[in-house]
C-alpha cells in the first residue's frame, strides 16, 4: 500500500498518473492481480453544445454526440496468451484536453462559409472537468493524496512478489514527474519476514 501526492497537482491529475502510469507497471509484476486506488477525481472533458452555432452550420446534436463518442471511446480487441490465461486487448481514445477533443470531425464535408470540414470545436465548448467524487483520501494531514493498494494473486508467494514489487518501483519512480511523491504506507513483506525472524529463532 503506497500513496500518491503533490503539491502543485489536482487530484484528477494524480488519479491520472495512477491510471496511466502506475498501474499498469505494477500490473506486470508476477504474481500481481490488480491494482486499486481510492482518492484522487475522474478526470472528465465536458462538452457544453453552442446551439446558434449548431443551427448556423446545420448539425444536429446526434451528429455531436456522435463525433464525441468516436474521439473519446473504446473498442474491442482479440486476446493475446499471457502465461496461464490470456490478456484481453481494447483500443482506448483519450483526449489530453480540449484542443483534442476539439479538433475531432463532426462532418467531413467541407463547410460553405469556412471551406473546410466542420469540427467539435466549432460548435461547442469543452472544458477540463471531473466526474462527481464518492470520496476522498487524506494523508498524515497533509491534504488529499491518491491511496494505491497492489494485490497479489491467490496461492503466489507473498515474501517474492512484494520483493519484485518492490525492484519495479525505481522505475515507477523514474517515470513521474519531480514533484510527486510516493509514501509506503504497507509492506506485507515486512510482516512475513518478521514471522520467519520469530518461527526460525
Amino acid at each position: 500500500h503506497f500513496t500518491l501526492s503533490s503539491d502543485r497537482r489536482t487530484p484528477a491529475e494524480l488519479l491520472t498518473l495512477v491510471n496511466l502510469v502506475i498501474a499498469p507497471r505494477l500490473r506486470s509484476v508476477p504474481g500481481v492481480v490488480e491494482v486499486n486506488s481510492w482518492g484522487g477525481a475522474q478526470r472528465t472533458l465536458d462538452v457544453v453544445a453552442d446551439a446558434s452555432h449548431m443551427s448556423t452550420l446545420g448539425v444536429s446534436l446526434s451528429e455531436l454526440i456522435r463525433a464525441v463518442e468516436a474521439a473519446s471511446g473504446s473498442v474491442p480487441g482479440a486476446s493475446v496468451p499471457s502465461g496461464s490465461g490470456q490478456t484481453l486487448l481494447r483500443g482506448v481514445a483519450f483526449p489530453r484536453g480540449p484542443g483534442d477533443l476539439g479538433a475531432a470531425i463532426v462532418r467531413s464535408e467541407h463547410d460553405s462559409q469556412t471551406g473546410r470540414a466542420i469540427r467539435v470545436a466549432d460548435v461547442a465548448q469543452i472544458r477540463p472537468g471531473t466526474a462527481p467524487r464518492l470520496g476522498a483520501a487524506t494523508g498524515n494531514g497533509g491534504g488529499e493524496v491518491v491511496y494505491v493498494m497492489v494485490l497479489m494473486a491467490r496461492e503466489e508467494n507473498a515474501r517474492e512478489v512484494v520483493h519484485a514489487i518492490r525492484n519495479r518501483m525505481p522505475e515507477v519512480e523514474a517515470a513521474l514527474p519531480d514533484d510527486v511523491r510516493i509514501e509506503v504506507v504497507y509492506d506485507r513483506a515486512v510482516l512475513v519476514e518478521a514471522t520467519l525472524h520469530t518461527v526460525f529463532k
